[in-house]
């Protein structure tokens, strides 16, 4: 999977509507919060607000239990705000924030329990699909501008390029793994 460009989801229109049908919502946020917590497709798509905790410091997510998790115990990762970088217009702690409180909101509109309901939900209030998840990463990459295919026709941007946006980006920065 080819990373985004980790400054430019600033870029993207604030917008609520999902880049394809049946896709997330809050796109822009997606690509924020997927691409800092270095999440796949999975794992970001089947978020829920039970998952997220905002201090007044950081922002933290519980990942479940994944592949690399053979106890299944899960683990978490916080972040702090970066409003006084250069990475301002991408701050996972505020993107975070503002995405909780939309779908805890978007939720108890649709008369769910808030806890259990999707981080990103699709417009009918389920959890986004593997597959819608990996077409908004394309329609990302498409509203960027970026090139789609490889020379020989393969996709460059796929479910797991979140995951290589931060990665790439964590290392350039000198940030230890």
């Amino acid at each position: 999977a080819t990373e985004l460009p980790m400054d430019r989801p600033g870029e993207l229109a604030g917008s609520g509507e999902p880049l394809v049908p049946a896709g997330p919502c809050h796109p822009r946020r997606l690509a924020i919060i997927a691409s800092w917590w270095m999440l796949r497709e999975i794992e970001i798509g089947n978020l829920t607000l039970r998952c997220v905790t905002i201090s007044s410091k950081a922002a933290e997510i519980l990942l479940s239990a994944s592949k690399n998790d053979s106890a299944g115990q899960g683990t978490s990762r916080s972040l702090a705000c970066t409003c006084q970088t250069r990475m301002a217009s991408v701050c996972p702690y505020h993107a975070l924030l503002a995405q909780r409180d939309w779908a805890t909101r978007f939720a108890e509109m649709g008369g769910r329990q808030s806890a259990s309901a999707p981080l990103f939900p699709s417009p009918s209030g389920t959890p986004a699909s593997k597959r819608c998840v990996s077409l908004t990463v394309e329609a990302i990459a498409s509203q960027l501008g970026l090139p789609l295919r490889t020379q020989s026709g393969a996709p460059r941007y796929t479910g797991h390029s979140f995951r290589a946006t931060g990665a790439v980006y964590m290392a350039a920065a000198g940030i230890d793994v």
